[in-house]
């Protein structure tokens, strides 16, 4: 089976062809289709009695691309609030006793608090587990881990900062009224949020442009198919000649079109 090609308006690399453009996909957009042949393995017969053979098969493939407003909006949002109210809190956290009659700050206060935003971010983040119910660790499971990581260092530097022996021992937290914590809250947590964004964005490509191998064409129309040597003649390349030939380095190179792969019996 060979599509017809030359019935689209165009198949060039990133375009969007053969599909009803009338289709809601929501917060997804269509970022490019395109042909071509694989070989799948059976594991059964199909009742024939015997292997079946590894034949290529067409697919049409449809490339998505989510668009970044809107699951911005209603993954990261929450998480930014989130942030900014366990450092509202981070800041009542003082030894001074005017600034804690003002703040009402207690240790019990802030452990309430750092238990109602964990529930908040936890009930955000099976949401998500529930989009991708089969897949491992996403991209933006990653900020919640630094959220979950920020809400235990913020609760204990609560409570070792309030206990006479642990302040004494870790001076840090007790130094200047606790300002070195509240300094390197954001720093650390954005930090974090960069280095892995950076790790696990930097290799990625929406999707990878096929390289035709030696042994690999495209699927052509008619008027533009290949000549390739078959038994010292020169023959035009057809579909029937997809376990006979193999084209030669010296054959020109399609390009934007479809391919598939083919080899000698």
């Amino acid at each position: 089976m060979v599509p017809d090609l030359q019935a689209y308006e165009s198949t060039q690399p990133g375009d969007a062809f053969g599909f009803d453009k009338s289709i809601v996909l929501g917060d997804w957009k269509v970022e490019e289709t395109f042909f071509d042949f694989k070989k799948p393995r059976y594991d059964m017969n199909f009742g024939l009695g015997k292997p079946l053979s590894e034949t290529p098969e067409l697919y049409f493939n449809i490339v998505l691309r989510r668009e970044f407003l809107g699951a911005f909006i209603v993954n990261l949002v929450p998480l930014l609030i989130s942030a900014i109210l366990l450092f509202a809190t981070l800041l009542t956290i003082t030894a001074r006793e005017g600034q804690a009659d003002i703040f009402g700050f207690n240790t019990s206060g802030v452990l309430g608090v750092c238990s109602a935003l964990f529930f908040v971010v936890l009930i955000a983040h099976i949401q998500i587990r529930q989009e991708f119910p089969g897949s491992g660790i996403i991209y933006i499971e990653y900020f919640y881990l630094a959220m979950y990581t920020a809400l235990l260092g913020v609760a204990v530097d609560a409570y070792l900062f309030t206990h006479d022996k642990y302040s004494s021992q870790f001076k840090f937290i007790s130094y200047e009224d606790n300002i070195i914590p509240k300094l390197i809250f954001w720093p650390t947590l954005l930090g974090a949020s960069t280095f892995y964004s950076f790790l696990i964005l930097k290799p990625f490509h929406p999707y990878e442009t096929y390289v035709p191998e030696s042994e690999t064409t495209h699927i052509l129309p008619p008027s533009e198919r290949p000549l390739v040597t078959l038994d010292a003649e020169v023959v035009e390349f057809t579909p029937e000649h997809i376990s006979k030939v193999m084209l030669t380095d010296s054959s020109p190179q399609p390009q934007g079109q479809s391919f598939y792969s083919f080899s000698r019996d």
